[in-house]
Order: C-alpha cells, then structure tokens, then sequence
C-alpha cells in the first residue's frame, strides 16, 4: 500500500531521507548504531546524530539568523505556507 500524499513529491523526498529525523528507508539518524550504518555507507564521518529542522522551524532559524542559507527547489514556499510574510521575511533573512 503506498498512501496518497498531501504536499508534492513528499513521498519521493522521504524515500531518499530527506526528513528531519530520519535518513534514507525510514531509519531513525539519532540511533547511534543506524547513524553508524550510514557513515559506512556514505563513507562519511559527517552524518548528523541529530533531528534537524522542520520546514517552519527553518524560517524561524532564519528570521533568527541562526540559519544562514535555503537551498529550494520544485516547490514555491510562499505560495504554499500558511504565512506568506514569514516565508518571505525568513528568505530575506538568508545569505543564500
């Protein structure tokens, strides 16, 4: 069964493991033996043990200055967030 999803693509992004707190096939990243898994495989000491931000917490990361670039693509953030002002509040915020 492969559920309907609400936003775009959401599904091939979470495939992929591009979520806040989990990495490619779904694994938790802040599981010390599944985080060792991936550095093996990416062949990388630089995997994060940590959940990262949710897409609102970005913009507040943002606005915050605690988050210094957005890398976007295939989606329009201001038209599909609830607060239009704070998406375009938090990508004036950025370097990039």
């Amino acid at each position: 069964m492969n559920p309907l999803r609400g936003q775009n693509n959401v599904q091939g992004a979470a495939d992929m493991g591009a979520q806040p707190h989990q990495g490619a096939g779904y694994l938790d990243v802040t599981n010390p033996d599944i985080n060792a898994k991936y550095k093996a495989f990416y062949g990388s000491d630089v995997v994060p043990s940590h959940v990262g931000y949710k897409i609102p917490e970005m913009f507040d990361a943002a606005i915050n200055g605690d988050l210094k670039a957005l890398w976007i693509i295939g989606e329009d953030v201001v038209q599909t967030d609830p607060n239009t002002y704070k998406v375009m509040k938090a990508m004036d915020s950025v370097d990039l």
